[in-house]
């Protein structure tokens, strides 16, 4: 089954991570023949990132109480009394710097250490380098289309998340016509699909599709998107 990956994409559970990766990881240093080169810039990264994430975070409040006075300074209210003005944060002397890249290189180590014969799931677990399952609940899969004119004609857009494909269909509406009907239009297996039907008269194009895995149709039709040609 699909795993989700082990490292958070939030800045803020980024740096939990970090924490706890670095704090554990000197256990296993003998484990795994790790150098002290590798365990320093494990440290230092460390103490870079959470470093730096705490003043992004701290300049995003400062920020805002700034706009906030001035606000206050131009608009009043009237007849409240002068309020002291936001003064400069204290800043701690920042650690030694790092080169960039602390992620891809946090990956690298992480993939050295599940590739070692003394690695084992609840070495992982400590660490917290095992993503968690991915359960995908496949009867509520429903792809949202939008529709682009192009000059070379009409692009179906769509995004393919975990499903192989995406069966398209379409129906055209003519003024006082028959009712539509659908009829196949593609499997298309990468975004976007481009309709380059030729458009001879003045019509609404209609289109609908649902996911395919392994050749089966999957999840639910989307809604109905539909466009003026011609």
């Amino acid at each position: 089954m699909a795993k989700s990956s082990y490292l958070p994409q939030e800045d803020a559970l980024f740096a939990t991570w970090l924490s706890n990766f670095n704090t554990k990881l000197p256990f296993y240093t003998i484990t795994f023949g790790l150098s002290a080169a590798q365990m320093a810039t494990v440290s230092t990264d460390t103490f870079n990132f959470i470093y730096w994430y705490g003043q992004s975070e701290l300049f995003k409040t400062e920020s805002k109480e700034r706009v906030a006075y001035k606000d206050m300074q131009r608009m009043g209210p009237l007849g409240i009394p002068p309020t002291l003005a936001p003064t400069a944060p204290v800043i701690p002397i920042a650690p030694a710097g790092v080169v960039p890249g602390i992620e891809p290189r946090i990956r690298i180590l992480v993939q050295y250490i599940k590739n070692h014969p003394n690695y084992t799931v609840s070495i992982g677990q400590d660490l917290d380098i095992i993503g968690s399952e991915i359960v995908i609940d496949l009867p509520s899969l429903k792809p949202i289309l939008t529709l682009v004119k192009l000059g070379a004609g009409i692009e179906v857009q769509w995004k393919k998340g975990v499903a192989h494909a995406l069966r398209i269909e379409k129906a055209v509406i003519i003024t006082a016509g028959p009712p539509p009907v659908w009829n196949f239009l593609s499997i298309d297996t990468e975004p976007h699909y481009l309709d380059m039907t030729p458009i001879t008269t003045s019509q609404i194009w209609q289109y609908r599709a649902v996911y395919m895995m392994n050749d089966g149709l999957v999840g639910q039709f989307s809604d109905v998107s539909q466009i003026a040609v011609g």
